[in-house]
């Protein structure tokens, strides 16, 4: 009896025969080789946003630490009694670049504000989001001469 091939599944069904995958041709020996860089292309731009809006958080939080700061050293300079250059020259030492610094006296209360746009990843945050403070200190008694 003559060795009968058997027929494979394709043939059977009429569909044509593939060639066998040759994976020596393939450098690393993976046929999705291709597609991790294309995943990759199309992450990247996520990535690189939610790192620009990690470093603007971080640098308006940074930003908002200073500004507190900036106002209780303008509060307490306006409270010992220095002329208004003087405690706004304090205040903006203390505060971040282009901060804006407002002071108010009302009987023996003086209020210092300072307010600062964000610095890092201008252009991702909203205009709304600023950082800012107010603090307030009463007026020392000054000594009679």
């Amino acid at each position: 009896m003559p060795a009968r091939r058997r027929r494979s599944i394709r043939a059977q069904r009429g569909l044509a025969a593939l060639p066998p995958l040759n994976l020596a041709a393939c450098p690393s020996g993976s046929v999705d080789q291709g597609m991790v860089t294309a995943e990759f292309a199309v992450v990247l731009p996520a990535v690189v946003l939610v790192l620009g809006l990690s470093l603007g958080a971080m640098g308006l939080a940074l930003d908002q630490i200073r500004c507190v700061d900036a106002a209780r050293a303008g509060a307490r300079a306006a409270s010992r009694g220095d002329s208004y250059g003087a405690v706004i020259l304090v205040t903006r030492r203390a505060a971040p670049s282009q901060a804006q610094v407002s002071m108010a006296r009302s009987g023996d209360l003086v209020q210092i504000s300072v307010v600062s746009p964000p610095r890092l990843a201008r252009n991702l945050l909203p205009a709304w989001l600023q950082a800012s403070s107010t603090a307030s200190a009463a007026l020392e008694p000054s000594d009679p001469p």
